[in-house]
């Protein structure tokens, strides 16, 4: 029936078609012909609805405003324009029924800027990218819109611009052993940092911040970070909650609740474990400060954070943090003895605890138990007794003939004497730092600075002109100028060739201050082995530091030695101008006047590592010692040698004060009144550990 329908309405159609022709011809194409063609409308030429049905709209809304067949024109019945009416309304009914779903004719077309770059950030996930901004500007053709096909067209200049836009988009993708993705930065230690941070986001779930730790590699302080640490301090205030009753989840939230469960578990279970036993015990008194710092003493012991730049080299370190075993078969022992103050004596025990694995018949050697005394040979445990009953005899002795041994007298006790001599270098050069002796012929352009040293060394240079430069700092006409390096400091020293009474006059100037921490800088008697320091501190600004001493007396060999060195192991911008002169009499000795003449006979230009600017041994600025050897005087000279052997007989001065640290300096076994003991013999201690546990070792 259905079929038969369809046949019935197309010979309709058919029917009115050749009506519909008629009606043209009729009444329309006497404008309308092909010859003709006013408007541009050809209604000649005009088939079915299906081949032309945009003009056949047209003609409905004509006929059906009565606008055509214009005035003047033959018009139609009103009957015979209802039936055209129909007939084309029915058609084109007809027409999109049966072409429903045909989009009609489709363009090839390209992608507009919008739908380029967002297709781009969909597939790469980078939001980020701009990949049409160097494309020229869409049309909207007729329409109005940029996504028309008609419009969308493509020329060789704009191929060229989409292979420069994928090359663009290339450089975002990272490469990774299981495939391809995509990165918002284009170079590789930006995908690294990105892979930090999507591990370090996913172990901040349960972490945080260990802080961190200094570590000095080629001269350069580098921090070692220890985040990514399990929140202890949470952990065990949940378990205190646990203990008194919370459930688990409660307590646990924002927390890994296994692990939770795991420490509270280990802290009630029975243990006689060395490692366990004294946490649960601090567990159990709610002493979070005292388990916390025992925990910190076993994460020292069993794991090792390693260096920066270390990881993944050859037999090098795996992991950042890795684990160690504390438990080996030797192991050296070390701690420094406190002061003996009063009655209080120091006692050290020898003990050996069992490890708790259960096992008997342990045994422990204690092999060669010694101490060890800088500048001194090593004194077996043994020979402490005998030790200690020579150091008390030479002591007494020294000290009875100190006052005679620095006067000079000639019945001095000759053991005095030579201990006196040896501790303050009387006799003997001093011999720190190491001279500079590369010759530095110009700076830059600038032939008249000259200098020694430079490279890795400090430097020292000389502007001979009456011209200021930069080099990169600012060098004045006529200056000197000390640059030391990140690890050692520069020097120039005045070396005294006679015994005499000085004045010393120096300046101190930052030549370079617009960067970098600033310099320290230290003005240094040094006699033999001793040094006295007669001034220090810190160089931040370019504001000059003008010091003077007066009636100085040294002897010949001495030497004041003026240095520079960087201040936190920075040397950046370090340039410092000093001018340093020294006058005995009439005779005048200037920095800066001797080595513009080319005179250094009395001069010393030296390097010296700042990790050795504190050692030796220095004399207290202000003490009785330092007084004594700094005065001119004879007679307060005479006084002061006394009261040196005053103080050395009665009780120590207060620890702070430069007498109290003289005291202690001259009166310590590593000090010059301490006898030179032989040196100990081997000496095994077999111990049995469940005999000595507790008890005082003889």
């Amino acid at each position: 029936m259905k079929h038969l329908l369809f046949i019935l309405l197309g010979s309709n159609l058919v029917c009115f078609g050749q009506e519909a022709k008629a009606f043209l011809k009729q009444y329309c194409l006497s404008c309308h012909s092909t010859a003709k063609q006013m408007g541009e409308v050809d209604l000649e030429r005009l088939s079915g609805a299906a081949e032309h049905a945009r003009v056949w709209q047209q003609v409905a809304e004509q006929l059906r405003l009565g606008e055509m067949p214009p005035k003047g024109m033959p018009r139609p019945k009103p009957e015979e324009v209802a039936r055209m009416q129909a007939w084309i309304e029915t058609s084109l009914r007809e027409t999109a029924r049966l072409q429903a779903g045909d989009p009609g004719p489709v363009v090839l077309r390209r992608l507009n800027n919008a739908e380029y770059t967002f297709t781009l950030r969909d597939l790469t996930g980078v939001s980020t990218l701009e990949p049409a901004k160097e494309f020229p500007a869409d049309g909207a053709a007729g329409e109005g819109f940029t996504n028309t096909g008609n419009s969308l067209a493509m020329s060789p200049a704009l191929v060229r611009k989409y292979l420069d836009a994928a090359k663009e988009v290339a450089r975002h993708a990272v490469l990774l052993p299981d495939g391809i993705e995509f990165s918002a930065s284009t170079s590789s230690r930006d995908w690294t940092n990105e892979k930090l941070d999507a591990i370090r986001s996913l172990y901040r779930k349960y972490s945080e911040d260990g802080g961190a730790e200094t570590v000095t590699q080629q001269g350069v302080a580098l921090d070692r970070n220890r985040g990514g640490a399990l929140p202890l301090r949470r952990y065990l205030k949940a378990s205190y909650a646990v203990r008194e009753g919370q459930p688990l989840a409660k307590a646990g939230q924002g927390l890994s609740e296994r692990y939770l469960a795991q420490l509270v578990s280990a802290m009630q279970r029975p243990s006689n474990s060395p490692l366990w036993k004294p946490l649960q015990e601090l567990w159990r008194k709610s002493d979070s400060e005292g388990w916390l710092r025992q925990v910190a003493l076993w994460q020292a012991s069993l794991f090792q954070f390693q260096n920066v730049g270390h990881i993944g080299k050859l037999n090098g370190p795996k992991h950042w943090m890795e684990p160690t075993t504390p438990i080996v078969a030797r192991q050296a022992f070390r701690t420094k003895l406190g002061e003996a103050v009063g009655e209080n004596t120091v006692r050290l025990y020898l003990t050996a605890l069992d490890a708790g694995d259960g096992k008997v018949g342990d045994s422990v050697i204690w092999r060669e138990p010694k101490l060890t005394i800088p500048g001194r040979p090593p004194v077996l445990l043994k020979d402490v007794k005998s030790l200690a009953g020579a150091v008390s005899q030479q002591k007494d002795r020294i000290i009875g003939g100190t006052a005679n041994a620095l006067q000079g007298v000639p019945e001095a006790d000759p053991v005095a004497v030579k201990a006196w001599n040896e501790y303050l270098g009387i006799g003997a050069a001093a011999t720190r730092g190491t001279r500079l002796e590369q010759r530095i012929e110009k700076v830059g352009t600038f032939d008249f600075i000259q200098g020694w040293g430079g490279g890795s060394e400090p430097a020292v240079y000389i502007n001979r002109s009456e011209t200021s430069v930069r080099i990169p700092g600012n060098m004045k006409a006529r200056t000197v100028a000390l640059l030391p390096t990140a690890t050692h400091g520069a020097v120039a020293a005045w070396v005294s060739p006679m015994r005499t009474v000085v004045a010393v006059d120096f300046g101190i100037t930052r030549a370079h201050t617009e960067c970098g921490v600033g310099i320290f800088w230290r003005l240094e008697l040094q006699r033999g082995g001793t040094r006295l320091r007669l001034a220090e501190g810190p160089g931040r600004g370019a504001q000059t530091i003008r010091k003077r001493l007066e009636e100085l007396a040294v002897e010949a060999g001495d030497v004041l030695a003026l240095s520079v060195s960087p201040r936190d192991g920075n040397a950046s911008c370090s340039l410092t101008a000093v001018d340093f002169e020294i006058q005995s009499g009439e005779k005048k000795w200037s920095l800066t006047t001797d080595l513009a003449s080319g005179n250094q006979t009395a001069w010393q230009l030296k390097s010296e590592a700042v990790a050795g600017m504190d050692g030796g041994t220095i004399l207290p600025m202000g003490s009785l010692l330092a007084r004594w050897q700094t005065s001119a005087a004879p007679q307060e000279k005479q006084e002061l040698a006394q009261s040196i052997e005053r103080l050395l007989r009665g009780p120590a001065p207060k620890a702070e004060q430069p007498d109290g640290v003289l005291y202690r300096q001259l009166t310590s076994l590593a000090g010059p009144l301490a006898a030179r003991v032989r040196e100990g013999t081997r000496s095994d201690w077999g111990l049995d550990p469940a005999r000595f546990v507790g008890k005082d070792l003889k």
